[in-house]
C-alpha cells in the first residue's frame, strides 16, 4: 500500500521491505543470518504459502505470531 513504508520510517522503523523476498535479504543481512528471534506477521488474509514465507525470516527458537483474518 502505497505511504506505508514512509509512515513506518516517520514512526521509527530502520528498516523496511516491499515484499516478503526482500525482507529476507534485509533480515539476513542485518543478522549475520541468525535471522529474527521473534517475528509478528499482520495480514489481512492469510495461506500456508505466506505462513511459510515468514517462517523463513524466524531464527531457531525463535517466535511467530500470526494474525489474519
Amino acid at each position: 500500500v502505497p505511504g506505508k513504508l514512509d509512515e513506518a520510517k516517520r514512526l521509527g522503523a530502520t528498516h523496511t521491505a516491499d515484499s516478503i523476498e526482500e525482507a529476507f535479504g534485509v533480515v539476513q543481512a542485518e543478522t549475520g543470518g541468525t535471522m529474527c528471534s521473534k517475528v509478528i506477521s499482520c495480514v489481512g488474509v492469510g495461506s500456508g504459502t505466506a505462513i511459510a514465507d515468514t517462517m523463513r525470516l524466524v531464527a531457531k527458537r525463535g517466535r511467530l505470531v500470526v494474525t489474519n483474518i
